[in-house]
């Protein structure tokens, strides 16, 4: 069972998605950064609480606005910036994964300026799990 709830702060002006899975996933905190007019990437952040007592394996990511979602992994090797490819994450039984600048991020590349400027989603992939849904608002 899938339950999603949207909401916008507008005073804040910060979006702010809920989803939660069977009751033992909560996804929060979904948020995409502004982008330069000519850039052709985005990175999402996003923030993960698992309730249950089984471990959620995150495998994909995808979206109608990118010709490419990955989860990527931003580390530093001998001084020099990267982002490595993630193949799955594990968010483990009763803990918490963050997608957060200089961590774990969604991103996307060739993206679709049209697609991208109402609310689009964003969709996530788990090993013997359904996937999900969380709406970005750019």
């Amino acid at each position: 069972m899938k339950v999603i709830f949207n909401s916008l702060l507008g005073i804040l002006g910060l979006s702010f998605s809920i989803v939660c899975f069977a009751g033992e996933l909560i996804v929060s905190n979904v948020k995409m950064p502004k982008i330069p007019e000519v850039s052709r990437s985005a990175a999402i952040y996003l923030s993960f609480e698992n309730n249950g007592s089984k471990d959620f394996i995150l495998t994909g990511v995808s979206t109608p606005v990118a010709h490419h979602a990955m989860i990527h992994q931003s580390v530093e090797e001998q001084g020099v910036a990267k982002m490595k490819h993630q193949d799955s994450l594990t968010i483990p039984a009763q803990g918490r994964l963050e997608f957060s600048p200089g961590g774990y991020h969604i991103m996307l590349m060739g993206l679709d300026k049209k697609l991208m400027q109402k609310p689009f989603v964003v969709t996530l992939s788990f090993a013997k799990r359904d996937a999900i849904e969380i709406t970005v608002k750019p």
